[in-house]
Parts: C-alpha cells; sequence; structure tokens
C-alpha cells in the first residue's frame, strides 16, 4: 500500500499496512523501531449522522451488534462499524488477547484539558507486546509527534511537550493503527523515561477554532 501524505515519507517507526490481518501480525520495534502500525482507510457515508445517534446510547457497542433494519437510514455506516468491532474481537480471540472493546463518544470538553503543555503522552495495555488498537470515525483524530520532536516533562513522567516550530502530525477518519504500550498498571517514571520515550507518543486532539456546540462528537474504537 502506498504511503499517506500525511505520514512523513521519511518516518519509519510508522509501518503502513494493507489489511487488519497485517495490522494484527506486524511486530514493532525492527531496524526501524516500529512503534505503531496503520491501516490507512477513507470513509464514505454520514458518520457524523452516527455519532450523534450513538450519542444518545447508553451503550454504543450494544446498539451496534445488532444487525441494522434494512431500511435503517443509517444502516451502511452501522454495519462498518460493526464490521471492525467484530472482525478486530475476532482477532483478538484467536491470538489469546484482552478481549475488553469500547467506543468511546467524546465532545470538544472531553479533550479540553489536553491543551496543556504537556498533554502529549505515551499508553499502557493490558498486554504490551499487543499494544493497543484505536480508529476514529469522525474528526478530529489522533495527533501524534515524531519521537525526536518530543521533549520530556520531568514533573510528569510520561507526558511530553513539542519541541518548538515541530509539526504536530494526525490520522484521518477511517484509519486503524495498533500502537506500542508499556504494560497495564506500570505507570512512567523518570528512571524509565528513555525507555518509554521510544513508544507512541500522541494526545487526544486539540479543541478547533470553528467547533461549535451541535458539531459531533467523536467516536473512538479502542481496544487492548
Amino acid at each position: 500500500m502506498d504511503r499517506p501524505d500525511y505520514i512523513p515519507a521519511d518516518y519509519k517507526r510508522i509501518k503502513i499496512v494493507s489489511s487488519l490481518s497485517e495490522l494484527f501480525n506486524a511486530k514493532f520495534g525492527g531496524p526501524d523501531n516500529v512503534n505503531c502500525i496503520l491501516f490507512p482507510r477513507t470513509l464514505q457515508g454520514d458518520f457524523n449522522a452516527l455519532a450523534r445517534q450513538l450519542a444518545k446510547c447508553s451503550s454504543p457497542v450494544r446498539a451496534l451488534v445488532t444487525p441494522p433494519a434494512e431500511d435503517d437510514p443509517l444502516r451502511a455506516e452501522k454495519e462498518f462499524v460493526r464490521a471492525d468491532i467484530l472482525r478486530i474481537y475476532n482477532e483478538m480471540m484467536i491470538r489469546g488477547l484482552p478481549l475488553a472493546l469500547n467506543l468511546k463518544i467524546e465532545s470538544s470538553s472531553a479533550w479540553e484539558r489536553e491543551n496543556l503543555p504537556c498533554a502529549f503522552h505515551s499508553d499502557s495495555s493490558e498486554d504490551a507486546g499487543f499494544g493497543r488498537v484505536l480508529c476514529s470515525y469522525t474528526a478530529l483524530v489522533t495527533e501524534w509527534l515524531r519521537n525526536e520532536d518530543a521533549i520530556a516533562c520531568e514533573e510528569k513522567p510520561g507526558c511530553y511537550a513539542k519541541k518548538e516550530d515541530a509539526r504536530v502530525y494526525t490520522f484521518q477518519p477511517g484509519d486503524i493503527w495498533r500502537q506500542q504500550t508499556r504494560s497495564f498498571g506500570l505507570p512512567a517514571f523518570p528512571e524509565t523515561m528513555e525507555r518509554d520515550a521510544q513508544l507512541f507518543i500522541h494526545r487526544k486532539p486539540k479543541t478547533v477554532q470553528n467547533w461549535k456546540e451541535g458539531d459531533p462528537p467523536r467516536v473512538l474504537l479502542v481496544t487492548g
């Protein structure tokens, strides 16, 4: 698969794959120090309308597991997300991985606090060898830094600021990625900062200036 133009051509830590199976089978590390596996996709449909509908559900995943009605105007969008949920769940079950899977519905208020200088961070997950799988179905999508553009915050281990003039990158709605993590329950410590600085460094999207009340929420599928 061609490398998307929103991923730096000379940045090899993000490995591009062309299928969900490849995304699960690809390895972190190696000579390029890969810390993120990306399966780029282009969405077609009204996922903003789906986001608004899911925001009213007490359990978005449960609402999508049941096949939608034939005359549901959002049937195609629901089937798309439902297929992702079932395929990811199946891939994890085959590999004996933790099966926790969540569909988060977030408005801008959920990421307002991420505008702090040290908002960038690395994650922990239940299986550090596998990491964490994510997909955003609406804007805004996860923002990330090249590792060499991140400055560790000594007063807040595991968090980072970006170097002056460094570019903040982002994925696109529909992209699925698997990111490298530390083991769940093991927070970052000053003595492990060098190791943790090799993990995938990212943050929730910043609030855009033209975001207004009533805009669709962010729909984030996350497991691991």
